[in-house]
């Protein structure tokens, strides 16, 4: 069936991404080159399709067409497909059943298949565009609200047709013009008029394709905008990085959000000491003086009252129950459950996860090493806080290790069983990934180790533990009156903080690998889909079934999340205004140091990565996991590369291109348009991929 462009009816999955777009073009009243679809379905091969296609290609009156693919899931609020299928220019009369053939084909291949897996999607219906074939003397992109600006509209642009911007060809010129600016170019205005119509018509933020023939101005193309711009927050205290950078899920960033509130502390111990004024930001944390001053005048309160000591007590009692809570959701099956019991026993886990949760956001850390300064001097205290960190207890993760080479010493069997068991949990289960410890990485880790090595490091290691405790102690034994009492107490929470840590990592990874599981299961999303809603926001996915944020919202999370407390109160900001704000707040990159910058397409941070050159296909098939892809810029023959990417940098292209499209879509730091990092960097070379302050720099 083909639908012509002044159809009254139509269903996006009959005429695709594209193609729907187009309709909504045509039906706010824009200038679009005459055009019809082949409907998702037709049978191409058939006498009565070659006879229609060429009826309705002479009623379009013109001697070259455009020929676009048009998938059911392309220009979607997922995902873009970008490049992804195939787009045929300047296709003559007698080559147009080719390129219809060609396109069609396009929708079967290797990239796109791999595209579709990562999304969730198996196999996409494919309808087609045919539409007469514009000669554009400028072409472009425009978001008629800017990535970087609210108030503005982004519009790139290159001489000629589009598709060497869309490829990534060229660095095009950028345009970042005020929404309410008049510019000296006629067709500009038309686009920054269009911007406002489009986004109050469609209901948001749109990006458009267009080209201007010299004369009239070309609608193409319109999606929704999957990147939006944020009005960047603003935080007035003097911040100082606290803590090494650790990348939680939107989830888990909403359960920590709600252990740091002063209801739930109370209700869980009577007393409470929230956030006062600090931020999460992109995987980072940081706290103003006024938040120490303000949390250590509360344990001030309490110190000398005998409350330490009934605190620690309740912080045990909060481990057993964890272990407790663990080893009852360890093993169960909640696929029996209606939706009322999932919700029951979703609420009964999360409560006890976030009560898991919260002794680690009430540290006396800080005050109790400043009160032991105050005692006996800086030097002093360090010396006592190293003999310390000695004579601590065993825990799961101080203990892996020896549970390894045991395991190692014993010829694996049941005692590599039994290691798996007790530690498969423990690769970065709160991360954005969920990667457990398997029996090919124990293998693969002991691939160089027989039992008698094992059996030696066992030995080795328990001898230096000796002699160092032994150190530990003496050190220990000459602590004096106050001194002990301060010494025993951040040997008590240095321990149990610990305990706390590993116990509610191992109680949430098998929440998520059970429970939420469960969960995402009935509402067809995927472990990564499902991790970016909040905690709140689960519920409301038992209840329905289905996601409880859109597509658009959903590349927003991928790309940023901060968390900013002010006076114990916390409000959470994603997408690029978190980016935005992490940008104020560490130090601006410098020249000096070699950094080589470019434009930032997806924000982020890989601090440190090695790099893989990508000319070819070849190349992307030799690309391990974990680099940082490097290219003069992306095509979709790459895709099985940018699956592995931690982050990209290419030579050519904007923020519309290709690789940027797909950077965000995926979540991966990108910088396009540097000119030169084909050129400067090599396989294997050790990177820092700045997309904060828009530069690289080669460490090694």
């Amino acid at each position: 069936m083909l639908i012509d462009s002044y159809a009254a009816e139509y269903a996006r999955d009959q005429v695709g991404g594209k193609g729907y777009g187009l309709f909504r073009l045509v039906g706010h009243g824009f200038n679009v080159p005459d055009f019809f679809v082949i409907a998702s379905g037709t049978d191409i091969t058939s006498a009565e399709f070659q006879a229609e296609l060429n009826a309705k290609a002479d009623a379009l009156d013109t001697e070259l067409f455009s020929v676009r693919s048009s998938g059911a899931m392309e220009d979607g609020d997922n995902a873009s497909f970008a490049g992804q299928y195939l787009t045929e220019l300047n296709v003559e009369k007698t080559e147009l059943m080719s390129a219809v053939k060609r396109v069609f084909a396009s929708a079967h291949g290797c990239g796109a298949a791999e595209y579709s897996q990562h999304f969730g999607a198996h196999g996409c219906g494919m309808a087609i565009v045919v539409q007469k074939q514009i000669d554009g003397v400028q072409s472009g992109v425009m978001f008629s609200t800017s990535p970087q600006d609210r108030a503005k509209v982004l519009i790139e642009r290159v001489g000629g047709l589009g598709e060497t911007l869309v490829s990534g060809k060229t660095v095009p010129q950028t345009l970042s013009i005020a929404k309410t600016e008049i510019s000296s170019d006629g067709y500009i205005n038309e686009l920054i008029a269009a911007a406002a119509v489009l986004e109050k018509a469609e209901g948001g933020p749109v990006d458009v394709e267009w080209t201007f023939d010299g004369e009239r101005l070309w609608f193409l193309q319109l999606r929704r905008q999957t990147v939006l711009s944020d009005a960047v927050p603003e935080f007035d205290g003097k911040p100082r990085e606290l803590y090494v950078y650790r990348d939680f899920t939107v989830f888990n960033h909403s359960v920590q959000a709600i252990a740091a509130q002063k209801d739930v502390q109370e209700k869980l111990f009577g007393f409470s000491t929230p956030i006062y004024d600090g931020l999460w930001v992109c995987g980072r944390e940081f706290y103003s003086d006024e938040n120490t001053e303000y949390a250590n005048a509360l344990w001030a309160q309490l110190d000398g009252t005998g409350f330490f000591a009934s605190f620690l007590h309740n912080i045990e009692q909060v481990v057993r129950t964890t272990k407790r809570r663990t080893a009852a959701v360890k093993h169960k099956d909640f696929s029996a459950l209606t939706r009322k019991q999932l919700q029951a026993a979703y609420k009964r886990e999360l409560n006890a996860y976030i009560a898991s949760y919260v002794p680690m956001m009430m540290r006396p850390d800080d005050y109790l090493y400043a009160r032991l300064v105050e005692t006996s001097g800086a030097a002093r205290a360090r010396e006592l806080v190293g003999a310390v960190s000695a004579v601590l207890p065993p825990t799961y993760y101080s203990g892996e290790r020896s549970c390894f080479l045991r395991a190692v010493a014993s010829g694996h069997g049941k005692a590599k069983d039994r290691y798996i068991d007790r530690y498969e949990w423990k690769n970065n289960p709160l991360g954005k990934t969920l990667t457990p410890v398997t029996s090919a990485e124990f293998e693969a880790r002991a691939k160089d180790m027989d039992g008698e090595r094992a059996t030696a490091l066992l030995k080795t290691a328990a001898n230096d533990r000796k002699k160092q405790s032994a150190a530990a102690w003496a050190v220990i034994k000459t602590a004096v009156a106050e001194e002990k009492r301060l010494v025993e107490l951040i040997r008590s929470f240095t321990y149990y903080r610990t305990r706390t840590a590993e116990n509610s990592d191992r109680y949430f990874y098998y929440i998520r690998t059970t429970l939420i599981k469960e969960i995402a299961r009935r509402a067809r999303l995927d472990d990564g889909t499902i991790m970016l809603h909040r905690a709140d926001e689960i519920e409301q996915v038992i209840a329905s079934g289905k996601a409880a944020i859109g597509g658009t919202e959903i590349i927003k999370r991928k790309n940023g999340e901060a968390i900013i407390f002010e006076q114990g109160e916390s409000k959470t900001y994603y997408g690029a205004c978190a980016y935005g704000l992490l940008k104020q707040l560490l130090p601006k990159a410098d020249n000096a140091c070699g950094a080589i910058f470019g434009e930032i397409a997806c924000a982020g941070e890989v601090k440190s990565a090695r790099v893989k050159v990508v000319n070819s296909f070849a190349d992307a098939a030799d690309m391990e996991q974990g680099c940082i892809l490097v290219a003069t810029m992306t095509t979709p023959d790459l895709t099985m590369a940018l699956e592995k990417a931690v982050g990209i940098i290419t030579d050519e292209g904007g923020i519309t291109c290709h690789a940027a499209i797909i950077a965000r879509e995926y979540a991966v730091p990108c910088l396009v348009g540097t000119m030169t990092a084909t050129q400067v960097l090599r396989d294997g070379m050790i990177v820092h991929l700045d997309c904060i302050n828009g530069c690289f720099t080669i460490i090694e």
